[in-house]
């Protein structure tokens, strides 16, 4: 037996729902081109990987970004689970919503056993 990490939620998911090809020069990490339809998935937030690098060219990613968000051209599907740490224990959390009800939970990359013996 092996254990897994599920990094998972550290991920940020977009869709194109422009109904045909489309480049969208503000996604990482230099502009991404997407089939009507097609999701692309990148490590970190949305807002960060926008606002990277200079100044300007950050403004203008993030102008790029509104618009499309405006023209319903693209959706933002997740983006990555805020992360909490209690000052006293300093344990790690991450919000939770089940049910309409917000709370916290462990984690997704706190070890989880895998029966794979190939997986390390």
């Amino acid at each position: 037996m092996s254990t897994v990490q599920d990094t998972s939620s550290l991920y940020t998911t977009v869709k194109n729902t422009s109904g045909r090809r489309m480049t969208y020069s503000f996604l990482p990490p230099h502009g991404r081109t997407l089939d009507a339809d097609e999701e692309f998935t990148f490590f970190g937030n949305i807002d960060f990987a926008i606002a990277r690098g200079d100044r300007a060219e950050g403004l203008k990613r993030l102008k790029g970004f509104e618009a499309a968000m405006e023209q319903k051209l693209l959706q933002v599907l997740s983006t990555p689970i805020p992360i909490l740490i209690d000052a006293t224990t300093h344990v790690s959390k991450q919000l939770h919503l089940n049910n309409g009800v917000l709370g916290v939970t462990d984690p997704t990359w706190d070890t989880s056993v895998s029966e794979d013996p190939d997986v390390v």
